[in-house]
C-alpha cells in the first residue's frame, strides 16, 4: 500500500512539473527560464541551460546595481536576446546543441544590445562577471569577436 502511495504521489509530481514548465517561453525575462528549459529538454544539470545559462543570468543579476542604467538596460536586452534565440532553435536540437546555438548568440546579442557603447566602468564589470569562464575557448573566441566588431564599428 505504501509503495503505490509513493508512485501516486510521484506521478502527480510529474503532471504538476510538466504542466509548470510546458510553455518556458512565459519566463523570458527571468533567468528561471534557464531551470524551465533544462526539465523541459531533459537535460542533465551539467547542460549550457544549467552550468552556464543559468548561472550567469543569475550573476549579472546579483551584481546588476554595480552597473549604469545603461549597463543594467544593456544586460535586460542581451538576456532577452540570448533567451530568444534559444525559443526560436529547433525544437528537435539536443542539449549539447542547444549549447552550440547559444553560444554562437552571445556575440550577436551582445554586440546588437549594444555592448560597444557602454562605459569603461560597465565593460570592467562585464569582465568582473565572467572572469571565471575566460579561460574556455569559446568563451575567448566570443571575446574577440566582440572586440573586432566593436573596433569595426569605430
Amino acid at each position: 500500500m505504501q509503495l503505490i502511495k509513493i508512485k501516486f504521489l510521484l506521478f502527480i509530481l510529474i503532471i504538476v512539473s510538466t504542466a509548470t514548465f510546458a510553455n518556458c517561453e512565459k519566463l523570458q525575462n527571468s533567468c528561471e527560464y534557464y531551470t524551465c528549459i533544462n526539465i523541459k529538454k531533459n537535460c542533465n544539470n551539467k547542460s549550457y541551460f544549467k552550468r552556464f545559462g543559468l548561472k550567469y543570468c543569475l550573476k549579472f543579476e546579483k551584481k546588476i546595481k554595480k552597473f549604469s542604467p545603461q549597463g543594467q538596460e544593456w544586460i535586460q536586452s542581451v538576456k532577452s536576446c540570448l533567451i530568444s534565440s534559444i525559443e526560436e532553435a529547433d525544437q528537435q536540437l539536443t542539449c549539447k546543441e542547444y549549447k552550440n546555438v547559444a553560444i554562437k548568440h552571445h556575440t550577436p546579442c551582445y554586440f546588437e544590445s549594444g555592448y560597444c557603447n557602454l562605459s569603461f566602468r560597465d565593460k570592467r564589470q562585464v569582465i568582473q562577471v565572467i572572469k571565471f569562464s575566460l579561460w574556455k575557448p569559446s568563451i575567448i573566441k566570443t571575446a574577440i569577436q566582440i572586440l573586432n566588431k566593436c573596433h569595426n564599428t569605430k
